[in-house]
């Protein structure tokens, strides 16, 4: 198939967002993949290129469509190239990475591609739809839109750099286990930095998801716990969902709509399940026959919960219990 010739001045949006570089941590999950995979260095390149190229793509997408301010501590792409050019190069290196993986000639990459990408977009879309409609999902549902959204790119990382290994041990090894425990992880670590961490805030804007109006995994905790104690109690409570409604800008706010989730145990709950499925993770690994590169990307990650622990940030100031609205 003859490749095609890009054109640069339609690549320039594509450009602004990947001369700020984010953390990268697709790319380094792959590298500690490689320690188990040891497939050919211009394999992994390409690999490494198709990812970045999509989680670039697909992070334009997504500031139009959570109306977002800040990426990367910089205005949103749309923001400076308006949102039809931003559109159409997003959608533009969809196909280039399309065209990257058809260049591996690996049928099972290929499979693992589109497959993965119907997921993630299944994943977005429900994300999507549960905040239009102002619907909350269950735990359960917003677990799966997790594994759809989150974990398609991280198994589509790793699906399309397993076919190329050179270890026959690597090739038929099953690691989707692990990488749906690690993308759980990743994405409710994220919930939560979105609420209580200041270098977020710095990146983003403050609390961005409430302004999203975002069902996260605190939001759909409290709202579960809310629902269940207004069922016993016959009291009516929705200030966190209205807060959700509003959209709101407004700091102080928001501020209020964190606390309630802190003082009600939601925030100190999603921690809780941070470790539960970084444990899973970490059993995984040793299950697969260990990883140092992995356990330490994983270490680094859990670093800013350790640091949120140790200043008790989360805990609330009484018994959770003790914390439902009289």
């Amino acid at each position: 198939m003859q490749r095609h010739e890009y054109d640069e001045s339609l690549l320039e949006s594509f450009r602004y967002i990947q001369a700020i570089p984010g953390k990268d941590v697709r790319g380094q999950l792959i590298d500690c993949f490689q320690l188990w995979f040891h497939a050919p260095d211009d394999k992994v390149q390409v690999v490494k290129s198709i990812i970045s190229d999509l989680h670039n793509a697909s992070l334009l997408v997504d500031d139009i469509e959570d109306r977002s301010v800040l990426r990367r501590g910089v205005p949103v792409a749309h923001s400076v190239f308006g949102v039809p050019v931003v559109i159409n190069t997003a959608n533009y290196m969809y196909f280039r990475a399309l065209e990257q993986c058809h260049a591996l000639q690996c049928p099972e990459s290929m499979n693992v591609f589109v497959s993965e990408l119907l997921n993630l977009h299944r994943g977005q879309g429900r994300d999507i739809q549960w905040r239009e409609d102002q619907k909350c999902p269950t735990q359960e549902q917003y677990m799966q839109m997790i594994l759809d959204k989150t974990g398609g790119l991280f198994r589509l990382a790793v699906g399309m750099l397993q076919p190329l290994a050179t270890s026959q041990e690597a090739v038929t090894a099953d690691y989707v286990p692990l990488i749906n425990d690690l993308s759980i992880y990743f994405q409710i670590r994220d919930d939560l930095l979105n609420l209580v961490d200041t270098d977020t805030f710095h990146l983003k804007s403050f609390a961005e998801d409430l302004t999203e109006g975002k069902f996260s995994y605190p939001v759909v905790h409290n709202l579960q716990m809310t629902e269940q104690r207004m069922n016993e109690t016959k009291q009516r409570d929705t200030r966190i969902l209205s807060i959700l409604m509003q959209r709101t800008n407004d700091v102080e706010v928001k501020r209020y709509a964190i606390e309630i989730m802190r003082q009600e145990g939601s925030l100190l709950h999603t921690r809780e399940m941070c470790r539960e499925y970084l444990m899973r993770s970490l059993a995984e690994i040793e299950k697969l026959g260990g990883n140092p590169g992995l356990l330490k990307l994983i270490g680094m990650l859990d670093q800013k919960l350790v640091e949120l622990d140790e200043k008790g940030v989360l805990l609330p100031d009484r018994p959770p219990e003790a914390a439902a609205v009289s």
